[in-house]
């Protein structure tokens, strides 16, 4: 048994034994990201009992919109030295 499913039946109560005695004995649980699938023995069908979307990605992210600043920002500097440049 997975350490982290004995630690959740024992935060809801269940001891080791009301456990084992609760799920069917050739259980495999798939725990992934966005999925949770399981099958009963080894020729069952998985199946899924618990799916989402991933979340989606923010339009721009802080190390984005810093390196878009300093960008914006060289851009600028090389802007005022070429308009200097033009007048001396």
């Amino acid at each position: 048994m997975d350490p982290l499913i004995g630690k959740a039946a024992a935060a809801v109560g269940f001891t080791r034994e009301q456990l084992f005695s609760s799920l069917p004995v050739e259980l495999t649980l798939w725990v992934d990201p966005y999925e949770v699938s399981y099958r009963i023995g080894e020729d069952g069908s998985t199946c899924v009992l618990y799916k989402s979307s991933p979340p989606r990605p923010k339009s721009a992210t802080s190390a984005d919109t810093s390196a878009h600043r300093k960008e914006k920002l060289k851009t600028r500097r090389s802007n005022r030295s070429k308009r200097f440049d033009a007048m001396g």
